[in-house]
């Protein structure tokens, strides 16, 4: 499987842009990760630390290199430095045309439709720039912000998921998928 490249410009609808992830982050990733919510919600650990931070940039590289995943910056758009959150495709599965879309987001981002623009990029972008048929989302059932960025972005709930994440098996997910020829919900 060949790698990818990093869209240039930047996946942006004007309010928020998705670019790639830099070492210069590595502060901002360590700040917002602080945060409770997203490690209870993630497999983000708690504490993180710096070395947590550049290993999972790390991480992140060498899926693009690989062509196995996609993680992106979340930034507003007209500034693009100030880091919103992550999101992208933590699995991409090209035998089943498939992909995992995952996403978070810092405390002072959420609450603003972030979320929901950050996905839609993602989604327009996996369909579009790699083929893919099939996008699934999996929110934990008691992450009703979650669950309501998977309504407004087009996913519908389904029993499970094609796209097997095995670390994620301890989680009391709720499974969502959205096909290629489907649109959003406002």
């Amino acid at each position: 499987m060949s790698g990818l490249v990093l869209p240039d410009p930047p996946l942006s609808d004007g309010i928020v842009a998705l670019r790639g992830f830099e070492s210069t982050d590595v502060a901002a990733l360590v700040e917002a990760c602080q945060d409770p919510e997203i490690p209870r919600f993630t497999l983000v650990p708690s504490p993180y630390t710096e070395d947590h931070a550049r290993a999972w940039l790390r991480r992140v590289a060498g899926g693009r290199a690989a062509g196995t995943r996609m993680t992106f910056a979340i930034v507003d758009a007209p500034a693009g430095d100030a880091l919103l959150g992550a999101a992208g495709l933590n699995v991409i599965d090209r035998e089943q045309r498939a992909a995992d879309v995952g996403y978070w987001l810092a405390a002072p981002a959420r609450g603003r439709g972030v979320a929901t623009r950050a996905v839609e990029l993602v989604a327009a972008w996996a369909f579009d720039t790699l083929g893919l048929a099939r996008l699934e989302l999996r929110a934990q059932e008691h992450n009703h912000a979650s669950r309501a960025v998977a309504g407004r972005t087009g996913f519908v709930p389904v029993d499970a998921p094609v796209v097997h994440r095995p670390e994620c098996d301890h989680f009391p997910d709720v499974f969502y998928a959205r096909l290629r020829h489907e649109t959003t919900h406002e």
